[in-house]
């Protein structure tokens, strides 16, 4: 995750298959689905394969913006 200064943030992603969904919230559990907003250092990411459910919510921290 890269925390751009005065540019859109860029997450990436890897080992995902055609046709998972990659969800981030603001929180570990319940929260709201992120848009174009952080939180305070961390977000939380899922992944959800196609015919199963979506997995437990994983911490990702974020530098400060460069």
């Amino acid at each position: 995750m890269k925390n751009n200064k005065g540019k859109p943030d860029t997450v990436t992603v890897s080992k995902i298959a055609k046709g998972d969904v990659i969800t981030m919230y603001n929180a570990r559990s319940k929260g709201k689905v992120l848009a174009k907003k952080t939180s305070s250092g961390k977000v939380y990411v899922t992944v959800k394969k196609s015919g199963q459910t979506e997995n437990t919510r994983i911490a990702v921290s974020y530098a400060k913006e460069k």
